[in-house]
């Protein structure tokens, strides 16, 4: 469960800053998560890794399903896939800003490129998780959204040593 922090900010390690929990308003509450994939597989170990981290988790296998969740609750973060069939990952990401600005953003794709990327920033994406990835890569980028919610200036604008996963895609190593 990630709890955002307290007004008494202190230096912590990212192994605690993994373990924080989110706390959304004055009420305690994990994070709440929408994954938005048509591939059922990546869906369900999705899902898994983020219950066993304590998140709140639901899982849409369409664009107008996510659209449909987020009308009737809202969502701390939301993983969405770019290439889907109907509604596609660019088109469900600028809606779901629509309905809920504050909603963070994060695509997921097994097709990267540097149009995508940019084009999913200028929608709002916060992130950009490429498929396949480990349930660490997933844990890492959740957590600095999470960390968005908790302090969106901070974690957003000039963080000191903040990766993206953007930069493997805008800057491959040579």
């Amino acid at each position: 469960m990630y709890l955002l922090p307290s007004p008494a900010h202190r230096v912590e390690s990212e192994r605690e800053r993994q373990e924080r929990t989110l706390t959304m308003s004055e009420e305690r509450r994990p994070a709440k998560i929408l994954i938005v994939d048509d591939e059922k597989v990546i869906r369900d170990s999705f899902r898994r890794v983020l219950l066993k981290d304590g998140y709140a988790v639901e899982a849409v296998e369409s664009g107008r399903l996510a659209l449909e969740r987020v009308a009737e609750e809202s969502f701390d973060l939301a993983l969405i896939d770019l290439k889907m069939p109907g509604l596609d990952g660019m088109e469900t990401l600028r809606e779901l800003k629509e309905q809920d600005p504050d909603v963070i953003g994060v695509m997921i794709t097994g097709y990267p490129t540097i149009e995508s990327a940019v084009k999913a920033v200028k929608l709002g994406a916060y992130d950009y998780l490429t498929k396949p990835c480990s349930p660490e890569e997933l844990r890492i980028v959740v957590a600095r959204a999470v960390e968005r919610c908790a302090d969106p200036p901070a974690a957003f604008e000039g963080e000191e040593g903040r990766h993206s996963s953007f930069d493997s895609i805008l800057h491959p190593a040579v």
